[in-house]
């Protein structure tokens, strides 16, 4: 019979017991054996050289709280690597005290007793067998079996096809617990697949189903499978739960709302939900009613953000003018004040409200309605209208949308108006030039390019070949700065005989009339 004896009176085996400090000594070795042959590497700190005592301490603390909680819960399975403690006493009177250890197939070698196959029993169970087993061979034995070290094992998690990453769990670690210690961000909690080492699958959904059939233990051999998710949607607003929440396709904004936003507050409201729109779902923003919208069959796609508004700010809003769309429907354009319905068709007229709570910013709003800004809005060069201030203010709203700089942050009105306007492709060349028009923008060329495509300086009109370059807002520039699309260039007339040909017959008529005047009015005196 192998294993460690002890004989003598119960008073000789108390006095010949090791010491806390060195029986936990021991206890770590025979661990560490353990786990190096089940093939993992022991973590302790003291097999590594260089480590701190406070890592091996830290690690000392988890053995000693995973043994406390094994020890506690009635639930604790046999679990492959278990280190258990017999003691029982013989029919001579001598105590008898062994230590095995669980192998891979949950079976315990108890010696003379024999073996014993522990799958799928709790501690507990295997602890009322064995003493059963060993009270029925010995009278007065008083048997008893305790757990010294909680085993550890690896668990297999992958992404669909991809490779493995492993992860350390032990007896109590549930399924959620593991795949939360992994990195695979798009990966769906709702399939979660578990292959047992039998091979034999079930599926979990791990953020809606409840209890513990939901998240069961993990066990050694198992394989964890995370597909990919289908739906991510994020919440926003007077919800008792914001979040990104994952929808599986049987659930809609019903169950976005009520299951996993938990309801809504008191200040909802209900009838301008606001769905900013992913590009999977096509871009843009749509408004809807709860009451009215919120069968499951409305349709919410991966990347959409929805945002229940606060009823108490409804009469607060903004404008976004210019190179944008509107969010809901594209031909639902609502013409600018001062254009005509033809040309409020134009890309580069849109128009539509926003609403807006109390001390919305700038760069926030502009998350919201990003998807609605056409590729060709000119963000650098936007012109905000605050009412009651007068005029506009110009703003570049790329540091903003973008996060790089908020220092420009500013804090909306109700009632502003943004403008954005469309980033422009030509440059114009007017004045003493041959053939004055719009010429295609070109980066970096200089005026005199755009004066050479209108033809060059009209001689008869232009001696010095003077110009002035005027930005789109009618800002002029200075000479060191680039021509952008948009500007404006103007040649001046300064040529002498030119200017002298065009005024001349004002002069002459100006003069004619003068005299004919001085003339009448000395008739009149003769008189």
């Amino acid at each position: 019979m192998t294993g460690y004896y002890y004989t003598g009176t119960d008073v000789q085996f108390k006095e010949g017991k090791l010491k806390k400090s060195v029986l936990m000594a021991i206890l770590l070795s025979v661990v560490a054996s353990g786990l190096s042959a089940q093939g993992v590497a022991p973590t302790a700190p003291a097999a590594r050289s260089g480590s701190s005592v406070e890592a091996a301490g830290s690690w000392s603390d988890q053995v000693e709280e995973r043994l406390q909680l094994a020890i506690s819960s009635i639930e604790y399975p046999v679990t492959p690597g278990d280190i258990y403690q017999l003691s029982y006493r013989e029919s001579a009177g001598s105590i008898v005290t062994r230590q095995f250890q669980v192998d891979g197939l949950s079976i315990l070698d108890l010696g003379v007793f024999g073996k014993m196959n522990a799958s799928n029993m709790t501690f507990y169970q295997l602890k009322r067998n064995v003493e059963e087993l060993i009270g029925r061979n010995y009278t007065f034995s008083t048997p008893s079996l305790s757990i010294l070290s909680p085993g550890v094992f690896r668990v297999a998690v992958r992404e669909g096809t991809a490779r493995a990453q492993y992860v350390t769990g032990w007896g109590l670690s549930r399924l959620s617990e593991i795949v939360s210690k992994v990195d695979m961000p798009n990966s769906s909690l709702r399939d979660v697949e578990r292959v047992s080492r039998d091979g034999m699958s079930e599926r979990f959904d791990l953020l809606k189903t409840r209890g513990v059939s939901g998240d069961p233990y993990v066990r050694p051999g198992d394989t964890i499978i995370l597909h990919k998710a289908e739906r991510t949607i994020e919440l926003r607003g007077e919800v008792e739960r914001p979040g990104r929440f994952e929808l599986i396709s049987t659930e809609g904004i019903q169950d976005l709302m009520e299951v996993f936003g938990k309801g809504f507050t008191k200040k909802a409201d209900l009838e301008h939900i606001r769905v900013v729109r992913s590009a999977e779902g096509g871009g843009g923003i749509e408004y809807v009613s709860y009451k009215k919208d919120s069968d499951p069959s409305f349709s919410l796609h991966d990347g959409d953000i929805v945002v229940v508004p606060d009823k108490t700010s409804l009469h607060a809003q903004i404008w976004f003018e210019g190179a944008v769309t509107t969010p809901i429907q594209e031909s639902a354009v609502v013409p600018v004040a001062g254009i005509s319905a033809d040309t409020a068709q134009s890309p580069e007229n849109g128009r539509f409200s926003h609403p807006i709570g109390e001390g919305a910013m700038l760069s926030e709003v502009l998350q919201e309605v990003r998807s609605s800004i056409l590729p060709s809005a000119d963000l650098s060069a936007a012109l905000l209208r605050r009412p009651g201030l007068g005029g506009f203010t110009v703003i570049d709203l790329r540091p903003l949308m973008s996060g790089a700089d908020l220092s420009k942050d500013t804090k909306l009105i109700p009632n502003s108006t943004i403008f954005i306007p469309a980033i422009r492709s030509t440059v114009s060349v007017a004045g003493a030039v041959i053939n004055p028009g719009f010429m295609p923008y070109f980066p970096g060329a200089p005026a005199e390019y755009y004066i050479s495509l209108s033809g060059g300086f009209n001689p008869d009109q232009s001696k010095s070949g003077a110009f002035m370059v005027y930005d789109q807002y009618g800002q002029k520039r200075k000479s060191n700065q680039p021509v952008m699309p948009g500007d404006s260039i103007f040649v001046k007339s300064n040529a002498l005989g030119y200017n002298l040909e065009r005024r001349l017959p004002i002069w002459i008529s100006t003069i004619s009339v003068a005299l004919t005047a001085l003339t009448l009015g000395l008739q009149l005196t003769s008189q």
